[in-house]
């Protein structure tokens, strides 16, 4: 829930700063670690940019603090940043996807019931933006030969 793209003008080869919240709706704490798993898409190039997961333990700490479990009707803040690629591959519209509970091949490990047997189901949300073209011009060096024409002259003298 509440996912946030806090990057300001979102441009390729700049940085997406990914916010979201993991929510506990559920009647139980979340009793071990699980992964958020993050997908970014370029949907004009049809290219994946990003498939990866972060990992919620509630036995580590964050910034000198234990994660704990999450309660019923807590939340945590996450948030994860990404470089978008320069040129085509990171200009265009963009789809930034979260998954709780889902790792990089699409299994989870926090067991969810409700009544409507749909307690997954609100596990993903996603928001699209564009990306505009780098504002740098990106100068790429590469070394090269120089050639120089060299022209002969002859000169002939009768004397």
């Amino acid at each position: 829930r509440e996912l946030r793209i806090d990057s300001g003008d979102v441009q390729a080869g700049g940085m997406l700063n990914i916010s979201w919240e993991d929510w506990n709706l559920g009647g139980h704490s979340t009793a071990t670690a699980f992964a958020d798993r993050i997908v970014v898409r370029n949907l004009d190039t049809a290219q994946l940019l990003l498939d990866t997961s972060v990992t919620y333990d509630p036995l580590a700490s964050t910034a000198g603090q234990i994660n704990g479990p999450i309660g019923p009707g807590e939340h945590r803040e996450r948030s994860f940043s990404f470089r978008l690629p320069l040129g085509l591959r990171g200009t265009g519209n963009i789809e930034v996807s979260i998954t709780t509970d889902q790792d990089r091949s699409g299994l989870g490990v926090v067991f969810e019931s409700n009544a409507g047997d749909d307690a997954e189901s609100n596990n993903s949300t996603s928001v699209q933006l564009l990306s505009a073209t780098s504002a740098k011009k990106r100068e790429t060096r590469s070394p090269r030969f120089r050639r120089s024409l060299l022209t002969h002259v002859s000169c002939n003298r009768e004397g």
